[in-house]
């Protein structure tokens, strides 16, 4: 006699000597953009509001890091920071957040004079050029999907390889009512900006998710 009860997975673990912790929410300080970008920005983008007391439109983008000189070279700054900061950006980003899912990260830049956004993982690879560091690995990861614990090994984690990084990042599944499972998923990033995923086991579980 054949059952039809569905199997559960079973909770194991992947191998992490010689992987480092990532170690803060957003390690993107070493980030190495492509030719020719000057600035660039990690913004959080809320949901704009009205204030009735000012009678205006509230936007609440906060600014998480930012690397290079906006408008270095532009003779008249005032104007082209005062440009940047108004560029419409698109309504969906990465690492998002504020349930359901409202609030999102992107990146906004500037490079030959022209502004960029990348929010999704062909336009990182694009503001990137190389993967050559581990910041550009972590963010790649986070921008496609994958999360990662801070601290810990087990579920966040990066080592070098000859071409490019080995990362230990995490996802969730599971849904109101039922088994909530947390994978633990071993990626390779290469130097041209290519996922491949090796390996994904059960780290853990909880019997019943809880509904929000």
């Amino acid at each position: 006699m054949y059952s039809c009860k569905k199997s559960e997975p079973q909770i194991v673990e992947i191998r992490t000597e010689g992987f480092e912790p990532i170690e803060t929410r957003f390690p993107f300080e070493d980030i190495v953009p492509a030719q020719g970008v000057t600035y660039w920005e990690l913004g959080y983008i809320q949901p704009e509001y009205y204030d009735s007391r000012k009678d205006t439109i509230i936007d609440t983008t906060q600014i998480v890091l930012f690397g290079g000189d906006l408008c270095r070279n532009s003779s008249n700054k005032d104007s082209c920071i005062g440009v940047f900061n108004a560029h419409k950006v698109p309504g969906t980003g990465f690492a998002p957040g504020c349930f359901p899912d409202y609030c999102y990260h992107l990146i906004k830049y500037r490079q030959n004079d022209e502004i960029r956004i990348a929010n999704d993982s062909e336009s990182i690879v694009v503001f990137l050029a190389d993967i050559d560091s581990e910041s550009d690995a972590i963010l790649l990861a986070l921008v496609s999907g994958y999360n990662y614990q801070i601290n810990n090994v087990e579920l966040g984690g990066i080592k070098p390889s000859k071409n490019g990084y080995f990362l230990i990042v995490n996802q969730a599944t599971g849904g109101c009512g039922e088994p909530y499972f947390t994978w633990q998923i071993l990626i390779h990033i290469s130097t041209e900006g290519n996922i491949e995923e090796l390996r994904r086991v059960v780290h853990s579980r909880e019997e019943v998710s809880p509904c929000v």
